[in-house]
């Protein structure tokens, strides 16, 4: 056979073949090379880290978060710690070049190493990993533990002071360590003989007893746990004053040094005093502050700064600095006296008293102002301290003010608290506070306003100019009001008395009405005459001649006093049966004593005969399961079916019903009859 291809022609054929190959090989490789250095410039990539070294334990950053900084930090999808996914650890990238992780205590918290890597989704099918970096974790040098042998004082003494300074001496503690209070960590400064001195504010042990502290070692920046052992420094608490209250006698209104309804005094402070005192007035507020040239000051203001007022200031080139004394008094508008000024006011009128008013509560300027005070007693004598009642609005203040030194008297404004009404209770029992003051925000908390005046405490209403609105509070139990404009006059007084008599009154007797104002003069007596007209009435009940049915409606608890609560069980009732709101209560009484007696969160219904064949039946349902009262003799409806305690009696000796009658014991003992 006849070959095709001739030899040379054969080589040639071979060669080509060979190059088509050969190009069909590189071409592939070609695109694998380049897919996979597109990869790889996709790839994140880890340069550095914020940490370089971890001794165990320690919390570096911020919840043990490191800081890396490298390249393609964006649609990371997973972090892998130790080769391994973590599903609640998550990175969070600032830039591309820039990402946080918080590491779990667990990988740091012992000797050892840990890695990290992530994850970045390149498309919806690829994603790739970064490089892996390491991290060593070192064990504690136990040898290098820090040490406290002493720290001077041993003892905190309470003197209000704004902070004290304390030295910490001891082995293996240098700069870089961390002092630590309580936990917090304190900036301290290291001595020549290698102590470490610090502050410890007032706000950090005014309410303890003892101060924890202990040295932590540092280790790059950050705390470790190589921690000396707890060193407690005790606090000399100061002695309990012994408060007096002689002021309180009589002294119901006290003339304010505050804007009331557009009431702004204009004329000369001590002016103002000796006209008020004229007047009846006899205790009087003051605010006090600082002028430039460094004078305690008392003052008459609007609710500013009387010392950084620009108005009327023009003139000066520089508006907000304090200003001297002599330029407040330049200015009518602004009352403004020398506190050794208003000392000899008080040295001249000896049953006059000063409530000292300070706006600005912090610590330092509170310490500036009450060592002022007392420090200096060329200008005051004991018996001028005696007749200052320092107005606080927390704990923390009195305990300071208490602590420069212990003033004879304080009213406890509760404006600004925060404190809950157990929590106020408490402190005014435990320090024997007998005055405090509200205002408009505590005015409809009735329960608050009855447990002050349980506890015997004089309720001030911070501040009113109206006598009819004095009026409503005083029926709310309030003992006096803060004023700069009320004239007094022995009608206005003895009015005011009337109302919180009232109020006494009722409270004595366990009775809670928030509804106190109305347009009957004589409602306060009516009150009074029908709680009485309704124990005169249980007591008429006591006969064995009487078939009793009680039932109620709607609301009965609130009036239930004890007192009340006693006629009942003289009748053989349970007394306490009816014990919450929103209770219905049923119950019959025959031959002096009880045949039924129910009571229920549910509507309730009974049925009674008597030996003469008399039927009976009994319903009450409180306001949600109902709201009605039924009482049934012999087929007939008797009850009132009104609010309270509705009551039936069954003469057995005429054989008829002798009265239907309702006494409302949820607001005002109204009797329906």
């Amino acid at each position: 056979m006849k070959c095709l291809f001739q030899p040379d022609q054969k080589r040639v054929y071979r060669q080509t073949l060979s190059k088509i190959v050969i190009f069909i090989v590189l071409f592939f490789l070609g695109g694998i090379v380049t897919k996979y250095i597109g990869r790889q410039e996709m790839r994140p990539r880890i340069k550095s880290a914020n940490v370089t070294e971890i001794e165990e334990g320690t919390l570096f950053g911020e919840n043990g978060e490191i800081t890396f900084e490298g390249k393609n930090f964006q649609d990371i999808v997973a972090v892998y710690l130790n080769d391994e996914w973590q599903k609640d650890v998550q990175a969070y990238c600032d830039t591309t070049e820039s990402m946080r992780i918080e590491i779990p205590a667990k990988f740091w918290e012992k000797s050892g190493e840990f890695s990290v890597r992530v994850e970045r989704k390149i498309n919806a099918e690829e994603s790739i990993m970064s490089n892996k970096w390491t991290f060593d974790v070192k064990p504690i040098d136990e040898e290098e533990t820090p040490i406290i042998t002493k720290i001077v004082p041993e003892v905190i003494e309470c003197t209000g002071e704004p902070n004290k300074i304390l030295t910490i001496y001891g082995k293996n503690i240098q700069d870089g360590d961390f002092i630590l209070a309580e936990g917090v960590e304190k900036e301290y400064y290291v001595n020549e003989d290698g102590s470490c001195s610090f502050l410890i504010d007032f706000s950090e042990y005014w309410d303890k007893d003892t101060l924890n502290l202990c040295v932590a070692k540092g280790f790059h920046g950050y705390p470790t746990k190589n921690v000396s052992k707890y060193f407690l420094v005790d606090i000399k608490k100061r002695k309990k004053p012994e408060l007096e209250y002689n002021w309180l006698q009589g002294n119901a209104f006290i003339r304010s040094s505050k804007e009331i309804e557009g009431n702004l005094y204009t004329e000369d402070l001590l002016k103002l005093l000796e006209q008020s005192y004229n007047e009846g007035y006899r205790v009087f507020e003051m605010n006090l502050d600082f002028t430039s040239d460094c004078v305690l000051i008392c003052s008459v203001y609007n609710n500013e700064d009387p010392t950084n007022v620009n108005r009327g200031f023009e003139e000066y080139e520089i508006h907000n600095l304090d200003k001297s004394l002599a330029q407040l008094k330049e200015k009518s508008f602004h009352n403004t006296e020398d506190f050794w000024e208003i000392c000899s006011f008080l040295k001249k009128n000896k049953n006059a008293y000063i409530i000292v008013n300070v706006d600005d509560k912090d610590v330092n300027f509170l310490y500036e102002v009450f060592s002022y005070i007392t420090n200096d007693t060329s200008h005051i004598d004991e018996s001028i301290l005696k007749r200052l009642i320092v107005q606080v609005y927390n704990r923390k203040m009195y305990e300071q003010i208490m602590q420069i030194y212990p003033f004879k008297s304080v009213i406890y404004n509760l404006k600004e608290t925060s404190d809950t009404n157990e929590e106020i209770i408490s402190f005014i029992q435990e320090e024997g506070i007998q005055a405090v003051a509200i205002s408009s925000s505590q005015v409809e908390d009735q329960l608050l306003l009855n447990s002050l005046n349980d506890s015997g405490c004089k309720i001030y209403f911070d501040s009113t100019n109206s006598q009819e609105y004095a009026e409503f509070l005083a029926n709310k139990g309030i003992y006096g009001f803060y004023t700069t404009a009320f004239e007094k006059s022995k009608e206005m007084e003895e009015r005011i008395n009337k109302k919180r008599e009232n109020y006494i009154f009722l409270r004595k007797n366990g009775i809670d009405i928030n509804e106190m104002v109305k347009t009957d003069e004589t409602y306060d007596e009516k009150v009074k005459q029908n709680y009485l007209t309704f124990l005169s009435y249980l007591d008429d009940l006591k006969s064995k001649r009487y078939v009793i049915c009680i039932s109620v409606k709607d609301e009965a608890f609130p009036l239930l006093t004890d007192e009340v609560r006693n006629k009942l069980s003289t009748l053989g009732l349970d007394g306490t049966a009816i014990n919450d709101y929103k209770m219905s209560y049923g119950a019959v009484i025959d031959e002096g004593r009880v045949q039924k007696e129910i009571v229920s969160k549910e509507s309730i219904e009974l049925d009674y005969e008597t030996e003469q064949g008399v039927g009976i039946h009994v319903g009450s349902a409180h306001f949600e399961k109902g709201n009605y009262s039924s009482i049934v003799i012999d087929g007939v409806e008797y009850s009132k079916n009104s609010r309270g305690l509705n009551i039936v009696v069954y003469d057995k000796m005429k054989r008829n019903v002798v009265d239907s009658i309702c006494f409302d014991t949820y607001a005002n003992y109204i009797v329906l009859n």
